[in-house]
């Protein structure tokens, strides 16, 4: 109905939510902020959704004196007594319920278990539409890849201090840590790489079955994997780059199992890239002015090859089944800036290029960038790659064909290369 679509926002979050986050959203806040922030969302309003327990009959406090009691390896539960006073009892619940899901402990009631999955599911989604789009329109590099962070730790319930290796069964923080006295690598990569006799030695604390180890490499042999096999810098229709230009960025990247990944060989991979001519042809522009190549339909044999892609995640402690999306980031040198707005890629099910475009600096000279890949539902997945490109002072030859087209003020708008027909 037309109410209902000047309620919510085309995403499906309330306008008044938005409101809310607009003016509490600052340039640089931190993932527990974010998280407090959330926890603001009017979606959490009992006539907006289904609570199993109602308000006002101590349920909270219960909740609340649960998760206080609850001894969380390496970390506490940081709502002091007073503070909970002066949260809503709505906010503070899901403070609660939030903290669990990050800590991956286990609640006592089915009631509390079934509002804390419908929490997080729609904790994801406001960090992802609600918040990080606020954060991009603003052009806040700090508040965007936390809130992307944010994204990626409650799907896979860790928090700040805790290991990649939680995302295969069976790990816990404590054991993980045990398993890097004897490895010192924390990655997936690394867990995968590892001989059957060091695994297994690394592993015997755990006191796992075969069947068990089985099923965590299972899961690591499937675990998405996204690599940059090249990145290219050009001015299109010229040779050189040169200032204040128009530079179109493509990226071209890789998606597959980390199984397949680990066989890769990335330099030949990258080389062969390398020599592959984009043409202009193969883009056209979108309705906000970004590039799109209008060539890169998926063909049955590239879905065959990359079925696993269709696939959700493996990610037990989120209702959901969830599919792995991109961020491409184009980052200055120190990190602190975009150097144009990220791009989002959901169709990533074997090889794709990705464009970005921004304005060459003015001045000749090498220019230092940092591409950043990030996973918005996998931890420890992200990518952080040095480029570079070179910024040549104007050749002769660029200037003469743009001298052909200077227009004199005499000129007559009949005379203009531009005029009106």
């Amino acid at each position: 109905s037309w109410s209902a679509s000047t309620k919510y926002t085309k995403d499906n979050i309330l306008q008044s939510t938005m409101a809310v986050f607009y003016r509490e959203l600052k340039s640089k806040m931190t993932m527990k902020e974010l998280t407090e922030l959330i926890g603001q969302a009017h979606e959490f309003e009992p006539e907006n959704f289904k609570w199993s327990t109602p308000f006002g009959t101590g349920e909270t406090d219960k909740i609340f004196a649960f998760v206080k009691g609850v001894q969380v390896f390496n970390d506490k539960f940081e709502i002091s007594t007073t503070k909970q006073r002066k949260m809503s009892e709505i906010s503070t619940r899901i403070a609660c319920f939030l903290f669990c899901q990050f800590h991956r402990i286990e609640l006592p009631e089915a009631s509390w278990k079934a509002d804390q999955a419908l929490v997080v599911t729609k904790a994801v989604h406001l960090a992802s539409n609600g918040l990080l789009k606020i954060a991009l329109v603003r052009d806040w590099t700090v508040t965007t890849l936390n809130a992307m962070t944010v994204s990626q730790f409650l799907i896979q319930a860790v928090w700040e201090n805790h290991l990649p290796l939680l995302q295969l069964p069976y790990f816990t923080q404590e054991s993980a840590l045990k398993y890097m006295e004897i490895v010192k690598k924390p990655t997936i990569r690394d867990f995968l790489n590892l001989s059957d006799e060091a695994r297994s030695a690394a592993l015997s604390h755990m006191n796992l079955s075969p069947e068990q180890v089985e099923n965590m490499l299972k899961v690591a042999r499937a675990y998405p994997d996204c690599n940059v096999l090249n990145i290219d810098f050009k001015i299109l229709g010229q040779e050189e780059i040169t200032p204040e230009g128009v530079i179109t960025c493509l990226v071209k990247l890789k998606f597959s199992r980390l199984e397949d990944a680990m066989k890769l060989d990335l330099k030949k991979e990258a080389e062969k890239a390398k020599k592959e001519k984009i043409e202009i042809e193969q883009f056209a522009f979108d309705e906000d002015g970004n590039m799109v190549e209008t060539n890169n339909s998926i063909s049955s044999a590239s879905l065959a090859k990359s079925d696993f892609a269709l696939q959700p995640i493996h990610a037990p402690f989120y209702a959901m089944p969830r599919k792995p999306f991109w961020w491409v980031c184009l980052l200055s040198a120190d990190l602190q800036n975009f150097i144009c707005p990220p791009v989002l890629v959901k169709d990533l099910y074997d090889e794709k290029t990705v464009t970005m475009q921004f304005q060459t600096p003015p001045r000749p000279g090498q220019v230092q960038l940092r591409m950043m890949l990030r996973s918005d539902c996998l931890y420890g997945a992200d990518l952080l790659l040095d480029t570079k490109f070179t910024i040549q002072k104007e050749s002769k030859v660029q200037k003469v064909v743009e001298s052909e087209w200077e227009i004199s003020d005499t000129e007559s708008e009949e005379e203009s290369p531009f005029g009106s027909d």
